[in-house]
């Protein structure tokens, strides 16, 4: 475990799913979770002054996808961990393709998702 809080974004359009990981992040005491409701919100927040350690978006979402998320981030720094989600399985081959750090199939365990931000605090 990180000995000093990591910056997590959490970017969903599904409100109950943002707010479950977020919640579920935030109680741990290795980090700070910010949330965003689509990918434009959460790049513009990222390149004016937002800072996020590992980032977790879901593909599927209106305004800017996951996919698009996560090629500005990698172009921008190909070294911060983003990890992908969706309820569609066929998307972990495109997302490792895209050069992901991870992927979660929705629904997941949150035993899961504390796995796959481990290997990253």
């Amino acid at each position: 475990m990180a000995t000093h809080p990591k910056k997590i974004a959490i970017v969903d359009d599904n409100k109950l799913c943002r707010d479950l990981i977020s919640t579920a992040l935030a109680n741990l005491t290795w980090t700070d979770v910010s949330s965003y409701d689509d990918g434009k919100k959460a790049w513009s927040a990222l390149c004016n002054g937002g800072s996020a350690d590992i980032v977790i978006t879901d593909v599927d979402m209106p305004e800017m996808d996951g996919f698009e998320l996560l090629n500005k981030i990698k172009t921008k720094d190909p070294q911060k961990p983003c990890i992908l989600m969706s309820g569609t399985g066929r998307y972990k081959k495109i997302a490792q393709a895209l050069s992901a750090d991870g992927f979660l199939a929705k629904p997941f365990a949150l035993t899961d998702l504390f796995n796959v931000v481990e290997q990253f605090a």
